[in-house]
């Protein structure tokens, strides 16, 4: 288990710690345009009916934010079959079965990125 350019059994830490990725990610995002809003509950993703397509999320007390981008970090069961409740109806039915039959019991998570350069990581030269 775990590997580091080829070697079986290494592993790479992310200098800082995963919350400096996060926050590495965050500035990222945020130098390109993106607004971060946390310790906020969302109650719904509010759809354009005539296009089908994402516009604002709803918080708890109402507030609504548009954008023309919503990232959703919940899963999908979440995603599909609670926030987009109201608007369920314009997805396809086999595919919100699918999304209701998604097995959660894997403690494994997994994140993919693309990064301009590699990250600086305890044990390995720079």
């Amino acid at each position: 288990m775990g590997e580091l350019e080829g070697q079986k059994g290494a592993w790479g830490y992310v200098k800082g710690g995963m919350g400096a990725l996060s926050e590495a990610i965050a500035g990222a995002a945020r130098s390109h345009g993106a607004s971060i809003f946390t310790d906020k509950t969302v109650s719904e993703i509010a759809v354009d009916a005539g296009s089908g397509r994402a516009q604002a999320v709803v918080l708890k007390d109402g507030t609504e934010i548009c954008s023309d981008i919503i990232l959703s970090n919940v899963t999908a069961k979440i995603t599909f079959l609670d926030l987009l409740e109201k608007s369920s109806a314009s997805l396809p039915s086999d595919f919100l079965q699918s999304v209701a039959h998604i097995d959660y019991t894997s403690p494994v998570g997994k994140i993919n990125g693309k990064f301009e350069q590699a990250p600086q990581l305890p044990g390995r030269p720079e």
